[in-house]
C-alpha cells in the first residue's frame, strides 16, 4: 500500500477503486486503473509502475498481495481487503492504515496523515508549471490548492526542506536519532520515488536509472545514520544532473 501511493503521486482515496481485473502486466511494467470524481464527472486514470531492481519495487508487494487473495478466497474484484471484516477496504480504512505506517517510520503530525506529498511537484513547481498544470499532473482537482499549501510549509528544524516532504522525512527521523533500518523503509521508498521520476523526466534511460536505484539502496541500507544516507544521496544527484547536463 505504502510503495503504491509512494510512487504514482495518487493519494489513498484514490487509489480504493483499483480492481484486480483492471491490472495489465506487461514484460517491464504494470498497468492499472483507477478513478476520481469531480462533481457528477468521473475521470478515469491510467497508473503505470516500471519493473525495477531492488527493495523498493511497487510491482512486486502488488502481484503478492494479489496472490495472497486467492489463499484467504477474495472472490470480488477491488484490490483493497479489510482481513478482520472480510469485506471490501473502504477509502477510511485504507487511509488508517497508510498513516500508521507513516506514523510507524516516526513521522508526526501534520505530515503523517493519509496524503503523501511527492517532490515531483515541487520540481515542477520551482522549473515555472502552473499550478493547475500540477494539479492535473498529480490527479488533484483542477482548482485545488493543497500542492502549494504543502510546498510553502516549513519545518520546524530546517527551512532548507521546505516543500520536500521526502526530505521532511529524513529530517524528523535524524532530529529523533533513530537508526537507519528496515524499519524506515518508507523513507528509501520516498527518495527512490525522487530518482526515478526526476531522471524519467529529464533523463529517460532506463539502464542508467536501474543501476543508479540499486546503487543507491545499497549506499542507503549500508550507512550507520539518515545524514550520512543523505550526504551519499545528495552526491549521486550531483553527479547525475552534471550527467544531464552535458547531454542537453
Amino acid at each position: 500500500m505504502a510503495m503504491i501511493v509512494a510512487f504514482c503521486l495518487a493519494r489513498m482515496t484514490k487509489l480504493v477503486q483499483m480492481k484486480v481485473s483492471e491490472i495489465v502486466q506487461e514484460q517491464h511494467s504494470i498497468t492499472l486503473q483507477t478513478q476520481r470524481s469531480e462533481g457528477k464527472k468521473i475521470i478515469k486514470n491510467i497508473i503505470t509502475f516500471n519493473k525495477r531492481i531492488g527493495r523498493c519495487c511497487p510491482d512486486k508487494p502488488l502481484l503478492l498481495w494479489t496472490a495472497q487473495r486467492e489463499k484467504y478466497s477474495i472472490m470480488y474484484d477491488k484490490i483493497w481487503h479489510n482481513l478482520s471484516k472480510k469485506a471490501p477496504a473502504p477509502p477510511q480504512y485504507c487511509s488508517y492504515q497508510l498513516t500508521n505506517i507513516t506514523r510507524s517510520a516516526g513521522i508526526q503530525s501534520p505530515y503523517a496523515g493519509p496524503t503523501i506529498r511527492h517532490s515531483m511537484m515541487t520540481h515542477l513547481r520551482v522549473a515555472g508549471a502552473t499550478q493547475p498544470e500540477v494539479n492535473a499532473f498529480s490527479r488533484h482537482a483542477i482548482s485545488s490548492n493543497v500542492v502549494d499549501k504543502v510546498q510553502n510549509c516549513t519545518h520546524p528544524n530546517n527551512k532548507s526542506c521546505s516543500g520536500n516532504l521526502n526530505s521532511r522525512y529524513l529530517c524528523q527521523l535524524e532530529h529523533n536519532k533513530q537508526p537507519f533500518s528496515l524499519k524506515n523503509k518508507l523513507v528509501v521508498i520516498q527518495i527512490c520515488a525522487i530518482i526515478d521520476n526526476y531522471f524519467l523526466v529529464a533523463f529517460p534511460n532506463k539502464m542508467l536509472l536501474c543501476k543508479l536505484q540499486q546503487n543507491l539502496a545499497q549506499r542507503l541500507m549500508l550507512h550507520a545514520s539518515l545524514i550520512q544516507a543523505r550526504i551519499a544521496l545528495e552526491q549521486i544527484l550531483q553527479h547525475e544532473r552534471q550527467i544531464v547536463q552535458c547531454m542537453y
